[in-house]
């Protein structure tokens, strides 16, 4: 290796294989700086260079000398790299006048007193990624003047070449060194921050290995360090089961989303206590390595905080609920709410705000007021859809915090309300349904406390509850008052149910109740029409309408048709209530110019429309329910008193009716029986008369036919015995106390010689007084032991047994015999006039015995009835009031 010229150090490049060591020399260069000294005296042992330089832009803008004559001056190398700054390309200037024409101001301030100069050759070229732009240059220098021809400048541009390779490698390995140091310094430093930080840090890998915790992680389980590196703790056992699922999903959705986001769980102790714990997973990564960092704090002083602070806003909302004078008004309610708001939250204000139309009305406020002007404009109201503050709550159903409150969220008050910091705006329910929005504002600008939001969501879930009470009790009261009014109404309308019995008149029973509504609603007039002839007739009216002119229009009768305020209920059969009388609608604007509300209701009777009642006000105001109450009840029950009163009347007719029929008929009886007597009469005598002149002996056929005369009107009279005494039995006979026992005695007596006769034994049990007439008694005993002794079975005595016993406010008979009985189908058949079961030649009788039985107990009450079995006898029973 030949000596560099000028007494420079050796040059360690051959002729023969200079490139090859250039490059073996370049290889071991770890700096830019030997990089620099290498290229240069390459340049000046084998290319003639005087001296050189390196020139880098990035990362941060260096000169780098190489080698130079002794008397370069040091200040025209520092500023000829900044002429390579603005070459993009190669250049070569073999004299050194070129190079002053191309860079004048540079050359006269650098080498000023010198009147020669060199020759210089500039290379840019690029280092890593960036091959757009030149980020390094060579710079070398040559005597001047100096010829580049192409061996040459080839030359040049190969040693370029490998002194960006060589830089670049050098870069590289600074960066990764840079990064490999500050991958040190972040991992102590993270370490630093783990293992000092308050709160409980664990780093884990993909497997649940742990492979730093740090001391507030251990004192937080209970447990100790040297218990962590001995590796005796079981991680996954200090996790009750039951969060192990919400454990997976968080660590799932941290390393795909970096963040688990809060979560709170449950780990236990040492001691065996369940701690309730906050915990944060964050996705971690150290190199290739991929790990979960968890950040645990214990949350029991913060569940004790929001538990004392959700006590301490209970025990506050306690004294609204406990005054009940508050409940007839919520929103007196909601302002106590408000207080307690602005109590328990320094420099706050509260408003309240319901929905009217498409405006927020402003119903309460408590707090005071920065700004004076801020209230005047909320007083005024806010815009529905641009009062998103208030908006949101009342949409979403749910409460809208904004830590830092956006006046525009309040567009109509944007300038007034920038005195507020911080805001929240909560619904307010009634019952499922948004009542309105109660909204609190802080002069303090600062975020929400969680303990706030806790009071404050207890306060207004009280509220809740409260306005719940609050409504059930309104209502509760509405429809106590509804159902007093009703309840007042009825009462005075008893009067017309109970008269009517003897009310005969319909429109007095209408005046009653026109009457009874006026007396409650004293301030109006009550009409009621009728249709008739294409007109409605007024038919009753208690008030004056306070206008002679519409009196007299009334009086005249109006268009059926053309008065839809009668119309309507009439065809609809629905009440039709007018808040706001339309005057125009019935055609009389004139005349009912002071007609401001009106009431019409229907009068259904039977189920069909007979009128129409009206009720007028002279003065605007709405229909009260309660008001509503008393004129539908009182409407309702005159459709029923005239529906009650026309059958009252249709009844009487009818009553009267069958008394006369049955008066005509009684007289009928008596006339008919009577006068059929005489004849009769007639012939039984001359049947007599003929029978002593006959020798019945001698004609055996007259004294048959004579047989027959005198049985025929045996039977006829006694049939017109009977028919008499059906027709005599009559109710309103004076019922007194009868002593059943002698009466039944007295029968016994009159029937001796019959029973005597049949061997028959009457067995009297237990008898009762009772309520009765005497005779009809007498009679009613009669038939029955007469029938048990006529129809007894063959082959044995008749046995006929009476007794009696209570039942309720009567006295229930049985008549037993063992007879022949009576078949099921005809235990109704017998009770019936002249219905027999049997030929005459078999059982005597008119067949009138059981209907005049029957006649006597319908006009005492009572009732009667059998129970048989055909061959076992019959048992009658019947029923008579029992004596007082």
């Amino acid at each position: 290796m030949s000596a560099p010229p000028n007494g420079n150090a050796p040059d360690p490049f051959t002729p023969d294989d200079g490139w090859m060591q250039l490059t073996a020399e370049l290889a071991k260069g770890r700096t830019s700086s030997q990089v620099a000294a290498v290229v240069v005296q390459f340049a000046r042992a084998h290319l003639a260079a005087e001296a050189g330089a390196v020139l880098l832009g990035t990362p941060q803008p260096e000169l780098v000398l190489g080698v130079q004559e002794r008397d370069w001056p040091l200040s025209l190398a520092a500023l000829a790299w900044q002429a390579a700054l603005n070459v993009p390309e190669a250049q070569f200037f073999e004299r050194h006048a070129d190079f002053a024409a191309a860079f004048p101001a540079l050359v006269k301030s650098s080498v000023a007193g010198h009147t020669a100069g060199p020759a210089v050759a500039l290379l840019p070229f690029s280092l890593g990624d960036t091959a757009d732009l030149p980020t390094a240059w060579l710079l070398l220098t040559f005597a001047s003047p100096h010829a580049f021809d192409a061996q040459a400048r080839r030359q040049v541009l190969n040693l370029g070449s490998l002194c960006a390779l060589a830089l670049g490698r050098t870069q590289a390995l600074v960066l990764q060194q840079a990064a490999a140091d500050s991958q040190i310094h972040t991992e102590g430093l993270m370490r630093q921050l783990i293992e000092g930080s308050p709160v409980g840090i664990a780093v884990g890998d993909l497997q649940g290995r742990l492979v730093l915790v740090n001391d507030a992680y251990l004192r937080l389980l209970g447990l100790s360090r040297a218990e962590y590196e001995a590796g005796t703790v079981d991680w996954t056992a200090l996790t009750p089961p039951e969060y192990r699922e919400a454990d997976e999903a968080a660590f799932a959705r941290a390393f795909r989303e970096g963040s688990s986001g809060r979560y709170e769980k449950e780990m236990l102790h040492r001691s065996g206590e369940r701690l309730p714990l906050s915990v944060t997973l964050l996705r971690y990564e150290a190199g290739q390595t991929r790990y979960v960092m968890g950040y645990l704090s214990d949350v029991r002083e913060k569940r004790a905080a929001e538990l004392l602070a959700r006590t301490q806003a209970y025990e506050g909302f306690a004294d609204l609920t406990r005054d009940l004078t508050l409940h007839d008004d919520p929103v007196r309610l909601v302002g106590r709410v408000q207080e307690l708001l602005v109590s328990l939250l320094p420099s706050s204000v509260s408003t309240y705000y319901e929905l009217r139309g498409a405006t927020w009305h402003l119903l309460s406020h408590r707090g005071e007021f920065v700004n004076p002007a801020l209230l005047s404009t909320l007083q005024r109201g806010l815009p529905r859809g641009k009062t998103v503050n208030v908006d949101a709550a009342f949409d979403r159903q749910q409460p809208y915090f904004q830590d830092y409150h956006d006046p525009d969220s309040v567009l109509a008050a944007r300038e007034e309300i920038r005195v507020i910091q911080s805001s929240v705006a909560f619904p307010v329910f009634a019952g499922q349904q948004v009542r309105g929005v109660l909204a609190v504002g802080l002069h303090l600008r600062r975020p929400w406390t969680a303990n706030e939001k806790v009071v404050l969501e207890s306060v207004m879930h009280s509220l809740r509850l409260a306005l719940e009470r609050t409504d059930t009790l309104q209502l509760l009261q509405s429809q106590n008052a509804e159902l007093a009014a009703r309840t007042r109404a009825l009462e005075g309308f008893a009067d017309l149910t109970r008269d009517i019995d003897f009310q005969s008149d319909p429109y007095a029973l209408i005046e009653r109740a026109q009457q009874v509504v006026q007396a409650l609603l004293p301030q109006g007039f009550a009409v009621y029409y009728e249709p008739q002839g294409g007109l409605w007739r007024l038919k009753s009216q208690v008030g004056s309408v306070g206008n002679p002119e519409l009196q007299a229009v009334l009086d005249a009768g109006i268009s059926f048709e053309g008065t839809p305020n009668l119309l309507i209920p009439w065809r609809s059969g629905q009440p039709y209530y007018q808040d706001r009388y339309d005057q125009q609608a019935d055609h009389l604007p004139e005349a009912t110019a002071q007609l401001q509300t009106t009431a019409t209701l229907p009068v259904v009777v039977a189920g069909e429309p007979r009128g129409v009642f009206a009720f007028g006000l002279n003065q605007g105001r709405p229909w009260t329910a309660t008001e509503k109450a008393v004129l539908e009840a009182v409407v309702g029950a005159l459709g029923l008193a005239l529906e009650g009163a026309h059958g009252v009347q249709t009844l009487r007719q009818r009553s009267l009716e069958l008394e006369r029929i049955n008066r005509e008929l009684e007289q009928f009886a008596f006339i008919a029986s009577h006068d059929l007597q005489e004849p009769l009469h007639t012939v039984t005598n001359f049947t007599e008369l003929l029978l002593r002149r006959t020798d019945l002996k001698s004609d055996p056929k007259a004294a048959q036919y004579a047989h027959f005369i005198t049985d025929g009107t045996a039977r006829m009279k006694q049939l017109i015995l009977d028919l008499l005494t059906f027709s005599r039995v009559k109710q309103g006979q004076t019922l007194g106390r009868v002593d059943s026992r002698r009466v039944l005695e007295l029968v016994l007596q009159d029937l001796r010689g019959s029973l005597d006769a049949a061997g028959a034994e009457v067995q009297v049990g237990p008898l009762l007084p009772v309520q009765a007439d005497e005779t009809q008694l007498r009679q009613l005993f009669q038939n029955l032991i007469g029938n048990a002794v006529k129809f007894r079975a063959q082959g044995r005595p008749p046995v006929v047994q009476v007794s009696a016993q209570p039942d309720g406010a009567f006295v229930r008979f049985e008549v037993r015999d063992n007879g022949i009985g009576i078949a099921p189908e005809h235990a109704e058949r017998v009770f019936t006039l002249f219905q027999r079961l049997h030929r005459r030649d078999e059982y005597a009788g008119s067949g009138l015995g059981l209907a005049i039985a029957r006649r006597i107990l319908e006009y005492h009450s009572g009732n009667i009835w059998l129970e048989s079995r055909v061959g076992d006898g019959t048992s009658f029973f019947f029923t008579l009031p029992a004596a007082h």
